[in-house]
């Protein structure tokens, strides 16, 4: 997403939003159950507790946010990096046209 020139902060929302689309592929929940109250905040069984912590280490923000600070860190960025990884300006420009379309 940052090859599209997207904010750091909006491509670790759209990270850890995921954790929504593959919250239904834990074996034995139904989307209807996935956990949106933080258990810190009611009287939660322990089940809730346990359900909601593994909900949110599915994609937890931190991890993207750390993965796009080592790549500037380390690269000066995702563009560098890919670009010395040996994708070409042209593939990152085809990339970048097909995100936004």
């Amino acid at each position: 997403m940052s090859i599209a020139n997207v904010p750091a902060e909006t491509i670790v929302e759209d990270y850890s939003s995921s954790a929504m689309y593959l919250w239904r592929r834990i074996p034995d929940r139904a989307a209807e159950r996935r956990l949106r109250l933080d258990p810190a905040d009611f009287d939660a069984s322990e089940e809730y507790r346990q359900a909601y912590e593994t909900e949110r280490s599915i994609a937890p923000p931190h991890a993207m946010r750390n993965s796009i600070e080592h790549l500037e860190r380390e690269y000066g960025g995702v563009r560098p990096y890919l670009m010395g990884a040996g994708v070409t300006e042209e593939e990152l420009e085809r990339l970048r046209i097909a995100m936004v379309e």
